[in-house]
């Protein structure tokens, strides 16, 4: 019985291990979806520090949720859906913020001309405002369904499967791209 205190010690030492560990893989995935969040806020031609906080402000309290945790399960639904979820809000976010800047612009562009033509005056108007990245819907491809399509099942084990399934991927991609979506692997 003395030896039951050692061994749930142990176990316990070697669970705090374990758990430390998947909580700084998920921090590591947390802090590369922030990064390429900010990524794509710099690259919008909108990139306030206002908009950026807003977006990114879910995922840093996601970041702060993790470093709470003591269970392995709640560390990866963290990291994956409720992470992919502040992930998809954000994009969706940000897609209304441009739409809202390119409907601002048109305005003001409107208003520019009128002015031009001596019809009304307009003073707070911008010349040549930083180019707009045109909003994509984000199309997911689930890696899981092509291979179900293309028969290889949960395992591709011939040259054939695997070019099977290559070309399928490759398929929806292109299909994708050609639609003028952005595309995200769901695995």
């Amino acid at each position: 019985m003395h030896k039951v205190a050692g061994l749930i010690s142990t176990v316990s030492e070697i669970n705090d291990g374990l758990i430390a560990e998947k909580r700084e893989y998920a921090l590591e995935r947390i802090d590369q979806k922030i990064t390429q969040l900010q990524k794509e806020i710099a690259q919008s031609g909108i990139a306030t520090s206002e908009l950026s906080n807003q977006l990114l402000r879910p995922l840093q309290l996601v970041k702060t949720d993790l470093q709470s945790q003591k269970s392995i399960p709640q560390i990866y639904m963290l990291q994956t859906d409720t992470a992919n979820e502040r992930v998809d809000n954000a994009h969706d976010g940000l897609n209304k913020a441009l739409e809202e800047e390119e409907a601002r612009r048109h305005e003001a562009k409107s208003k520019a001309e009128a002015q031009a033509d001596g019809k009304t005056g307009g003073d707070d108007i911008k010349p040549n405002p930083a180019p707009l990245v045109k909003p994509k819907a984000v199309v997911e491809i689930s890696v899981s369904d092509i291979a179900a399509k293309t028969g290889a099942g949960a395992y591709i084990e011939t040259a054939e499967d695997m070019e099977q399934f290559l070309a399928e991927l490759r398929r929806a991609l292109e299909t994708a791209i050609a639609n003028d979506n952005r595309t995200r692997l769901k695995f």
